[in-house]
């Protein structure tokens, strides 16, 4: 399968989730409310006209908006992928259009928080992912360095996944409950469990080995950026959905 090929794959597979989790997913209730969030989510699918057509649209409370800390994982490999979890597999791990890889990232427990605020007409939607080395408190906010890859993002989603892990489905609960098996079909058994992370209502989890988050708002380019400790070792990661000025 040739990278033209593969792309128009992932756009596929990423209709078919959006599909899913803006139309099939609020009808069935079938998916848990974070804990913690006081039962504020998903609210019932409404129809907006302001785009020029008919669009069933999760969304979130605006009283969600501001920073969640939403888990931890472990990462122990010195390198973690940014990337969509529709590219979670070892062949996309090489393909750097697809996937940024970060090395020199210091071994440990990561603390992850998310970022949900408004985004237009759009409404509350996550706008920012942060994961922080539990040896360091550092505010999300602050000076970071700019990767210079971008984060492709296909189905709404993007995270920060340790590369040992990434779309290993030997990590997934065996638990029949923890992934959908509509998302099974879709893209295997790891992409299901992040799309079942995302699934709540802060539309962020984490997952054996990292954490995703979802905007459910299509496809495009995320920045990724990074902050390193006093031994130079990478201690925090972030990616930015959409800044300020896109907002606007």
């Amino acid at each position: 399968m040739n990278s033209k090929q593969k792309k128009i794959g992932a756009l596929i597979l990423g209709v078919c989730y959006m599909v899913y989790f803006l139309i099939v997913m609020p009808d069935s209730g079938a998916h848990a409310t974070a804990a913690g969030s006081g039962g504020a989510g998903w609210t019932e699918k409404v129809f907006r006209e302001d785009f020029g057509f008919s669009s069933a649209q999760t969304r979130m409370h605006s009283a969600l908006n501001g920073w969640h800390k939403i888990g931890a994982f472990e990462a122990e490999s010195g390198r973690l992928a940014l990337c969509d979890p529709c590219y979670g597999s070892e062949e996309h791990l090489e393909d750097e259009r697809l996937v940024s890889v970060v090395s020199q990232v210091k071994p440990g427990r990561w603390h992850v928080q998310t970022r949900i605020g408004d985004i237009g007409g759009w409404g509350a939607r996550n706008r920012v992912l942060v994961a922080v080395h539990g040896d360091f408190d550092l505010e999300p906010e602050g000076a970071w360095i700019l990767q210079e890859t971008g984060i492709a993002v296909d189905s709404g989603q993007a995270g920060i996944f340790e590369t040992g892990t990434l779309g290993d489905p030997r990590v997934v609960p065996d638990d029949p409950e923890a992934v959908d098996p509509v998302m099974v079909a879709l893209g295997g058994r790891w992409y299901a469990m992040c799309c079942a992370a995302t699934g709540v209502s802060l539309g962020a989890g984490v997952v054996p080995g990292g954490a995703v988050s979802c905007t459910g708002m299509g496809d495009g380019l995320s920045p990724g950026s990074l902050r390193r400790g006093p031994d130079g070792d990478v201690i925090a990661i972030r990616i930015e959905f959409y800044t300020e000025q896109e907002s606007r």
